[in-house]
């Protein structure tokens, strides 16, 4: 098509267009649509809102010295 190149060009990134074509940089591709539908399949179970609390709360946890402690807690039952 035309203009391609010259849009790259514009993006400045016809020099990375090799790396594009790697199993990392594919496999990269693959892992972020995965958590992106992973997310997206979340987010339409519990809402917006909801999911977003979720979100907040794991960020919570997860930054807890005591991350381990409260995973167990909310596990046990």
């Amino acid at each position: 098509d035309e203009g391609e190149w010259e849009l790259l060009g514009s993006l400045d990134i016809q020099h990375k267009l090799n790396a594009i074509f790697t199993e990392p940089w594919q496999r990269n591709i693959r892992e972020e649509n995965a958590k992106k539908a992973h997310e997206k399949r979340f987010e339409e179970i519990l809402g917006v809102e909801e999911y977003s609390r979720l979100t907040d709360t794991k960020k919570w946890i997860y930054g807890h010295q005591n991350k381990e402690d409260i995973i167990r807690y909310i596990l046990k039952d």
